[in-house]
């Protein structure tokens, strides 16, 4: 594990957080992802792609990754505070969709998130199966599209 960044935020509140951005080097890659962490030098937030420091509303903008099978990988974005506790809902791009985000703490949400993905991924899995089965012919295309098979739009 190695920190690449370190961008420390001072909020209108006096608090003080910082956005870590970490790298891990596997056999078949590096891995990057960020991490809010408080005054004392504690997580309190688990791993994701991006966190984002939004000024105007004094809160963080996250973003995450979610693949959702070999093709399609979507974005889930949500915003949480300083203390690191997710704020209302998280909009997942593929879908146009909001999920309830019901996190009690800091801790809750660090200790649930994994498993929180874990379940929006089979839901929307089954809302692509649904949407593959009435459409198929335009998921194909798709498909082959992001797949790299078919160069141009202009193709299709």
């Amino acid at each position: 594990m190695e920190i690449i960044r370190e961008n420390e935020i001072k909020l209108d509140n006096g608090h003080v957080v910082k956005i870590v951005t970490i790298s891990n080097k596997y056999e078949y890659g590096t891995r990057t992802y960020e991490i809010l962490v408080d005054e004392k030098d504690n997580a309190i937030t688990p791993e994701v792609k991006s966190i984002k420091f939004d000024k105007e509303h004094q809160m963080f903008f996250v973003r995450d990754k979610l693949p959702i099978d070999e093709y399609f990988t979507g974005s889930i974005n949500y915003y949480i505070n300083y203390q690191g506790i997710p704020i209302g809902l998280c909009f997942f791009d593929l879908t146009n969709g909001f999920f309830n985000m019901d996190f009690k703490s800091s801790d809750d949400y660090k200790r649930r998130y994994f498993n929180f993905k874990m379940m929006m991924t089979d839901k929307i899995r089954k809302e692509v199966a649904h949407k593959v089965e009435v459409d198929t012919e335009n998921c194909k295309k798709m498909a082959l599209y992001k797949k790299g098979m078919i160069e141009s739009e202009n193709q299709i």
